[in-house]
């Protein structure tokens, strides 16, 4: 513990020995001199919270491989962009400023909101492709600095397969969604495979519809909600439909795929 004494007139051998301060008899100085008994004073002032500590850069591109996509957190190594990659992150989004952990719902919405404008196409050009996005939080020790940012980063993902290299350049396919990236259903199955329109297929995408409901509807709901849209998107008695996972419903998305059947 110390004392601050400040501007003070001091005086007095006694009182000189007792704060170990030398002074040279009296004194009526207040040039700013300042005593101090034990250390000097230290700021224990807090930092104010960063809330984009360690945060990343947007259009930065990793060699992301599946393992890494599914961490919590990532740091890279970066690649250039004009080089092979399978990720490059296109929107920095924000939690709530009191929020202590993340929240998946907040960070799916703002990556897929923001998906088609992050890598140059319309939405229905973004809709059409395998382009999807991944995002990460930050580390503990940026949570710690106040950090409440999130990353999403833009992959195309095709059946369970490595991530297909994305374009070396922004925006991404400006002639038009190439057949390599164009989303397309094998049958074959109930569920069929989503494979892209390069590979064999029979049916391929031709539009999207918003599905209703807050939460999922059952199997038979979702087709009954297709047999309304589907027809009018395709042209055709013969149409394949998708529809989000449980949890993608639930934080927000709702877009329903219809595919044309179609020889590959």
């Amino acid at each position: 513990m110390f004392v601050h004494l400040g501007n003070l007139r001091i005086c007095g051998a006694a009182l000189v020995a007792a704060l170990l301060v030398l002074v040279a008899g009296c004194s009526d100085d207040t040039s700013g001199t300042t005593a101090y008994v034990g250390s000097p004073a230290t700021d224990t002032h807090s930092p104010e919270p960063d809330p984009l500590a360690g945060a990343p850069a947007l259009e930065v591109c990793y060699a992301m491989s599946r393992s890494a996509a599914d961490a919590v957190t990532n740091d890279g190594p970066e690649v250039a962009c004009s080089q092979p990659h399978t990720s490059m992150t296109y929107h920095l989004g924000a939690f709530p400023p009191g929020a202590d952990v993340s929240d998946p719902e907040v960070a799916s919405r703002g990556c897929r909101q923001n998906l088609a404008e992050g890598v140059g196409l319309s939405a229905k050009k973004a809709r059409s492709s395998i382009l999807t996005y991944i995002w990460f939080e930050p580390s503990a020790e940026q949570w710690a600095a106040g950090a409440r940012w999130y990353r999403c980063d833009v992959i195309a993902q095709s059946g369970d397969g490595p991530f297909k290299p994305l374009p070396q350049s922004t925006p991404f396919f400006p002639g038009g969604v190439p057949d390599e990236f164009f989303r397309c259903i094998r049958g074959g199955s109930e569920e069929g495979t989503q494979v892209t329109c390069d590979r064999a297929h029979g049916y391929r995408w031709a539009g999207s519809f918003e599905g209703t409901g807050d939460r999922r509807p059952r199997r038979a709901g979702l087709l009954a909600q297709a047999e309304k849209h589907c027809y009018d998107l395709t042209g055709t008695r013969s149409w394949w439909v998708t529809w989000p996972s449980a949890d993608q419903w639930a934080s927000g998305d709702r877009e329903m795929d219809c595919f044309k059947q179609t020889r590959s």
